[in-house]
């Protein structure tokens, strides 16, 4: 998925050395889930490299898995910047997207990871998380086209099969539901 931290590359004279160094500091931090740290080391790269705008996203990354009251918020309101900035920015988009999923915010969720999903069609993740939000909004049918297609793309990731199902199960399709619950189950005693 593209919920991983972006390291240095962006437009020349965007940000200088040092500033790509700690960004991969930042990056090595939340690694170790020093989350709060990490925040302080992507917090001091955007006051010196604004314009970057994959720091920006590290630092709203690092905000979200801190964990604290609001930071859903106020990740989403980094993340928001950014795209007002480039509304083609993938992982901004996807990011945006996981929160607002989480949040049950189905109606956000759905177009942010339909642009991803456009985007780089090869993503599975992005596939799985728009299925998960179309299944959310009870739009079944398009649920199980982009569970199934997070399926081919990517076939470890199980938990896809069984959301998959679930999909089928309520459009009817139920001998298709029943042959995906035994593929998931037959992945079952395989780690992924």
């Amino acid at each position: 998925g593209m919920m991983g931290l972006a390291a240095a590359c962006a437009p020349p004279g965007a940000y200088s050395k040092d500033d790509a160094d700690r960004n991969d500091h930042g990056v090595a931090q939340m690694g170790r889930y020093e989350y709060e740290n990490a925040r302080a080391t992507f917090a001091a790269v955007v006051d010196s490299a604004p314009a970057w705008l994959d720091a920006r996203v590290n630092l709203a990354i690092a905000t979200l898995n801190r964990q604290r009251e609001g930071d859903e918020a106020l990740a989403l309101t980094k993340l928001d910047a950014v795209l007002e900035e480039d509304s083609r920015h993938l992982r901004a988009l996807y990011t945006s997207g996981l929160i607002h999923h989480y949040l049950g915010h189905t109606e956000q969720a759905i177009p942010l990871f339909e642009q991803v999903a456009a985007a780089d069609p090869n993503d599975a993740y992005a596939a799985y998380f728009l299925g998960q939000s179309l299944l959310q909004g009870g739009e079944y049918v398009r649920a199980s086209e982009w569970l199934l297609r997070a399926v081919q793309l990517d076939p470890y990731l199980r938990s896809a099969y069984w959301a998959a199902s679930q999909a089928l199960r309520r459009t009817k399709r139920a001998d298709e539901a029943t042959r995906l619950l035994n593929d998931y189950q037959r992945f079952e005693p395989t780690p992924a």
